[in-house]
């Protein structure tokens, strides 16, 4: 990999690398890290002003969340609470579920509550995967609100190359299990989910290529450079080490 391809931002945060900032709504999608991203995101926002971290899908409770957490399926008692401020940062579900996760709120909500609360950050988990690499997607899948102004794709960098499983493959098919997911299978999947599923949001379009670490830094430029046409660009990261960087 030609290293001029990338720029090395290990001190710039991830929000400056997506261009986030008040007001804005982002929907993470895909696999491969994207609640560690939600979090890590949340993280850097909370200083910069209101912050509200949710889901349209289910995901796992937020244990170490360092903000509120509201759990309430009242619109009213929602707005409220984030309405008086206590803090920068929050989380809000509509209920707890089983095997400790969470249920997000309908799609419309969100978009109703974006309109209401200026100059917020509203980050958005959109999808589910089951902890795997990637997946295979539902005809209705991903939950994306309308009002959405970018939106991040999350892959796993570890599954290049590597023979496609029910372990790093969600919803894994039968005809796919054992062949390999090289970059053409990749570029594939890259371009049917953005003419596709994103094909109704004229906003920005991000790709994060997550795992870029334990020996897998080059897989994560190879993807990056091979999904440059699809998006408006992608990052290579090691969240769990907080490292990232621009391709």
């Amino acid at each position: 990999m030609n290293k001029k391809l990338c720029v090395q931002n290990e001190n710039m945060k991830l929000s400056v690398l997506f261009g986030i900032e008040q007001p804005d709504f982002v929907t993470i999608t895909g696999g491969g890290g994207k609640t560690a991203l939600l979090t890590c995101l949340g993280s850097e926002l909370k200083n910069k002003g209101k912050t509200l971290l949710t889901t349209t899908t289910k995901m796992r409770y937020p244990d170490d969340f360092e903000g509120e957490v509201i759990v309430t399926e009242s619109y009213r008692e929602l707005l409220s609470r984030l309405v008086k401020q206590h803090c920068n940062l929050y989380y809000f579900a509509e209920r707890c579920i089983e095997d400790h996760k969470v249920k997000g709120a309908p799609p419309e909500l969100l978009d109703s509550l974006f309109k209401v609360l200026a100059d917020w950050v509203i980050l958005n988990e959109g999808d589910g995967a089951g902890g795997k690499p990637y997946k295979i997607y539902r005809e209705w899948e991903p939950v994306i609100p309308q009002n959405t102004t970018k939106l991040i794709h999350v892959i796993g960098c570890e599954l290049l190359n590597e023979p496609i499983t029910d372990m790093n493959l969600h919803r894994c098919p039968q005809e796919l299990k054992g062949k390999r997911f090289d970059l053409d299978l990749f570029r594939e999947s890259m371009e049917w989910f953005v003419s596709d599923k994103l094909k109704s949001f004229e906003v920005p379009k991000f790709l994060l290529v997550n795992k870029a670490d334990n020996g897998n830094k080059m897989k994560a430029e190879i993807l990056c450079e091979a999904a440059k046409p699809y998006f408006d660009g992608c990052i290579a990261a090691s969240l769990r080490e907080r490292n990232w960087y621009l391709c």
